[in-house]
């Protein structure tokens, strides 16, 4: 006499798993994928700050030259500064110059650039000054 064969279908089938696994998998590609531009976006915000900064530090050594002392127009040369933001070495390229706008008025400006990822970036700092 045979017994009979109870089934009991208590739990997952091999082609359940993988669906699932494959499932989770996708899901954390995509989450993956949204961290790296999120610190894309965190590098570029601390360079833009730091960029900021900088063209600030080179306005602020433009006025303390005092405006009498600035020949204008004059271009100087670009300043390739070196900084280093989680680890990683990036460069900051500075540029000046000073437009005269009048007899007795010349505009001062300082332009910093980087690159992320292949896009340049720029911060631009303009200033006034009257003798």
């Amino acid at each position: 006499m045979r017994l009979p064969i109870l089934r009991k279908n208590k739990g997952f089938t091999l082609i359940e798993v993988m669906v699932a696994l494959g499932i989770i998998t996708v899901a954390l590609l995509g989450l993956l994928e949204v961290i790296n531009i999120a610190m894309i976006y965190n590098l570029n915000s601390q360079l833009r700050e730091e960029a900021t900064n900088l063209g600030q530090k080179y306005m602020d050594d433009f006025k303390d030259m005092g405006c009498s002392n600035i020949p204008a127009p004059v271009t100087y040369p670009t300043i390739s500064t070196a900084t280093k933001i989680r680890g990683a070495n990036n460069k900051l390229m500075v540029d000046r110059s000073a437009t005269s706008l009048g007899s007795n008025t010349t505009q001062l400006q300082v332009v910093v650039t980087w690159r992320i990822k292949g896009v340049t970036y720029t911060n631009n700092v303009t200033s006034v000054c009257s003798q």
